[in-house]
């Protein structure tokens, strides 16, 4: 039971933060503060952003597996 309610949490979260992504692109768009020509420049911040952050990932990712392993699963 409390691991379908850690997943109903992290399905609620992960929803509410796309859609809030949805929200603010579509103001930005909406008020005229981006036009069409500033796409490339969302599209690279993204890009940079991945692979910037896609390390760290990586490193929780190592992390978890070996606690789990030492830890956990002997």
């Amino acid at each position: 039971m409390v691991i379908l309610l850690f997943l109903a949490a992290c399905f609620l979260a992960f929803s509410n933060g796309t859609n809030d992504n949805f929200k603010g692109e579509a103001m930005l768009f909406g008020s005229g503060t981006v036009t069409g020509k500033a796409n490339y420049k969302t599209f690279s911040g993204i890009l940079l952003s991945w692979l910037l952050t896609l390390h760290v990932a990586v490193v929780c990712a190592g992390l978890s597996y070996w606690l789990l392993t030492t830890y956990f699963l002997q």
